[in-house]
């Protein structure tokens, strides 16, 4: 698999993390003014994607249970951003 698609599915796993909790869904969407049903036309959109890596990695408490959940090494959501940032 590129490394392309490896990002974006680490950023996929970033929406689902922050949507599959109230507290984290209720917090994610408040700050950035998104309507739960925007999301799903978001997912295919880089610069959506870059997004909801910039607000993780914004958050360290949210960042490393995110890391803890779905087994990514605490640096991989910032070089993800960065490279999809990059494409």
């Amino acid at each position: 698999m590129p490394d392309t698609d490896r990002f974006e599915t680490l950023a996929i796993h970033a929406v689902t993390y922050l949507l599959s909790d109230a507290r984290t869904r209720d917090g994610f969407l408040g700050s950035t003014g998104l309507e739960e049903s925007a999301i799903r036309a978001g997912l295919e959109n880089v610069g959506f994607l870059t997004g909801v890596l910039e607000y993780l990695l914004n958050r360290e408490d949210l960042l490393t249970d995110f890391c803890k959940q779905y087994g990514y090494p605490p640096e991989m959501p910032a070089k993800a951003l960065h490279a999809l940032a990059q494409s």
